[in-house]
């Protein structure tokens, strides 16, 4: 089903409605799908933070620690895992 819908948005439309649906899976338990839909948001923007907050607030503080800790270690130049931590912290 999300192929279907991904073809039919834009990428600001998807980039949103993968952050809601990772706060909903988030929400129903499911930490893995919840991170993984995560990870997929950000491959469309990774600047954009709308919904870490909430994320982590579910119960994903840690993987999401690690996500932006292993993308510090990648690219250590970049501001976007600094920034993204200390918003989760």
């Amino acid at each position: 089903m999300l192929s279907d819908i991904r073809a039919q948005m834009s990428p600001g439309t998807l980039m949103d409605y993968m952050g809601r649906l990772a706060i909903s899976a988030a929400q129903a338990g499911a930490v893995r799908d919840a991170i993984r839909l995560w990870h997929k948001r950000c491959n469309l923007d990774l600047t954009d933070f709308c919904g870490l907050d909430d994320l982590a607030q579910k119960g994903l503080r840690d993987a999401l620690r690690d996500y932006y800790l292993s993308l510090k270690k990648r690219d250590p130049e970049s501001w976007v895992p600094d920034s993204a931590l200390s918003k989760i912290q």
